[in-house]
């Protein structure tokens, strides 16, 4: 039992040892591996390093400190301290990783802070004060708030850009260009709604002045009307229900043309009130018809009357002349 106790220890620790013996060849191997890797990384960053900006010293300083991890890794290997050696081929394999994402992703990420979003919302800046001056109620889209929230964010992500920290930069940047570029689709919009707000209020001023006028036309009658066709008061109900509705109407439009002059609301609000209003109009149309359909009916009977009696007044005057020259002497004068 001693032995085989004994013999137990000395395979472990032979194991042990041939773990530290192999691994000076294997982290050998793994080193060259990474400076292999480490070459093609920096000569791809030399071949753009222009794109990097004042971001490309700070890139270069960590190559440097790459490169020192590697001069650790010769010294460790120098004094036999093999424990030590996988900690640092592991700290430069994570090392590589972090700055190959580095050269790969930093160019598109100062090309967008810098160049491209400056540029966009300078551009959106000025489509915006144009349009303002033009009188577009464009508070809504919170241009200018988010223009400065945008450039702290930039800020923020070039400021992290310093000490290569890349996290959600690039995410955060196609946020905003996403985010400017559907404010020119917004700008373009609100263009051709204020053609359609322009179109649909002036169709609407054009049918509610000629309902106004055929309404005060008929008020103005109200007396002669009643006397002439009789009216009965559910008649006459109808026609002052369309009175009340279409004086609402002329109110509620007269604060939409208030809100169009001080500009308060967008032109797709806008335009939606439009809708509503020209819905109410022909509301206002249909029981109008309604009403004048009866005074139409009520002045063809009137009419067809009026003919009724001229005829009776022709055949009256012709029996009247009949009678005379046959001069009957037992038909009374009064007949």
């Amino acid at each position: 039992m001693e032995i085989y106790k004994v013999r137990t220890q000395s395979e472990f620790l032979l194991d042990e040892i041939k773990e530290l013996t192999t691994s000076d060849e294997r982290n050998r191997a793994i080193i060259t591996k990474l400076k292999t890797r480490y070459r093609e990384i920096y000569e791809k960053f030399n071949e753009s390093k222009n794109e990097f900006g004042e971001i490309g010293q700070y890139v270069e300083l960590q190559f440097e400190n790459i490169s020192k991890r590697f001069e650790d890794f010769e010294d460790v290997m120098d004094r036999h301290e093999y424990t030590e050696t996988t900690n640092i081929v592991k700290a430069v394999e994570e090392m590589l990783n972090h700055i190959e994402v580095v050269v790969e992703e930093m160019p598109s990420i100062v090309l967008i802070s810098k160049g491209i979003l400056p540029k966009k919302m300078q551009e959106i800046m000025t489509i915006y004060n144009q349009m303002v001056e033009e009188g577009y109620p464009l508070d809504y889209l919170n241009v200018e708030f988010n223009i400065e929230e945008a450039n702290k964010k930039i800020q923020d992500i070039l400021d992290r850009a310093k000490v290569l920290d890349l996290e959600d930069s690039l995410f955060d940047l196609k946020v905003l260009n996403d985010y400017f570029e559907s404010l020119f689709t917004d700008f373009e919009k609100e263009k051709i709604i204020k053609q359609e707000y322009e179109a649909a209020n002036k169709t609407l001023k054009t049918k509610l002045d000629k309902m106004n006028n055929l309404v005060n036309d008929i008020f103005s009658q109200m007396d002669d009307l009643k006397s002439t066709y009789s009216l009965e008061e559910k008649d006459i109900k109808a026609l002052e229900d369309v009175k009340t509705a279409l004086d609402a109407l002329n109110s509620d439009y007269n604060t939409l043309t208030a809100h169009t002059s001080n500009h308060t609301f967008a032109y797709s609000k806008l335009t939606e009130e439009v809708d509503v209003l020209v819905i109410r109009l022909s509301e206002i149309e249909d029981k109008l018809d309604k009403s004048l359909d009866i005074l139409g009916s009520m002045h063809d009977d009137e009419q067809r009357a009026r003919q009724q009696l001229d005829e009776v007044n022709i055949l009256l005057k012709d029996a009247k002349a009949q009678i005379r020259n046959y001069n009957l002497p037992v038909i009374p004068n009064s007949y």
